[in-house]
Parts: C-alpha cells; structure tokens; sequence
C-alpha cells in the first residue's frame, strides 16, 4: 500500500516521501484537478460548490463520506454503482463502524485526509472478498466553513498494474 500526498505540481505525479513514484490514472487527476479548481487559496471547497452533473464522469466511482464527529466515525452519503459491483456491497447509509469487513486502513486514510486537509492518494489492494484486485484511489477534503473538513469526495478506479479477476 502506498500512501501519497498528491504534490501540486499538477503533473499528476504522486511521491510518497521517496519511497516510490506513480503516475495518477487519467480519471483520478481529471478528478483531482476538478476540485483544485474549487479550491481558492488556504480554502477548501464545500460539497455545494459541485453541480452533480459535472461529476457524472465520475459519479458511479465516487464515494461522498460524512464525517462525523472531526473523523471520530464517517457515514456513506454515497457509494457510486460501479463501487457496488467491485466490492459486491452498497455502503450508502452506513457508517464505516458499522462495515463487517477490515476497515483499519479506511480509518487511518480517511482520518489523515481530515487531519491534514489536503488530498491522498492511496493504491492498494481492494478489500472485496470476491476477488483481489489493485485500485487507486484519490481523498478529496471538502469543508462547509472553507477550513473544517466535514465531508469526503473519494473517487476510486482499478489501477493500470491491475492483473484483472483473480
């Protein structure tokens, strides 16, 4: 699992404190350079400053996260369809305490987002028990105030290195 802070350099070139490089999938930059155009300065962008319809691209590999209580717990507002399909479960509704499967890593990614403010990257094997497949995935911070991050925009996709079902 590599963990990364997406630099700014906008070249979709991701460094995880020189462990490794990767290049973000095509899908998940255009992602990332759609909220960076939400953001202005220090201010991150709130869930209102995205019209649903220019998510569409996106939208059934897009997970919506509230988070509750400064990261304490995180409730699925959204799980896209194609999600659904991968990892064969519907989370909308659901808080990430109440998900059967092994969610350590989620906590800990999701948290850092929230604790950092500013996007991740994450490539990893999928926790599905249908098959074994690597995903990228990029953590996008959304605050309603500009500064306290209150929701999540995640969007996932299978990486390039993926060898297909298992």
């Amino acid at each position: 699992m590599v963990y990364s802070h997406i630099s700014p350099s906008g070249d979709g070139t991701l460094a995880s404190d020189g462990m490794t490089s990767q290049k973000l999938h095509p899908l998940l930059l255009e992602l990332l350079e759609f909220w960076q155009s939400k953001c202005q300065e220090s201010v991150l962008p709130s869930r209102a400053m995205f019209d649903p319809f220019a998510l569409l691209p996106w939208l059934g590999r897009l997970i919506l996260l509230d988070v509750i209580d400064r990261g304490a717990d995180f409730r699925y507002r959204l799980h896209g369809t194609w999600l659904v399909e991968l990892f064969g479960v519907d989370l909308t509704g659901k808080r990430l305490s109440e998900v059967r499967s092994p969610v350590a890593r989620l906590w800990h990614e999701y948290q850092t987002c929230v604790r950092d403010r500013r996007p991740l990257c994450i490539s990893s094997k999928t926790l599905s028990e249908r098959d074994h497949r690597i995903i990228d995935k990029v953590v996008l911070p959304l605050a309603s105030d500009g500064t306290v991050v209150d929701r999540l925009l995640i969007g996932i996709t299978l990486a390039a290195q993926d060898p297909g079902p298992s």
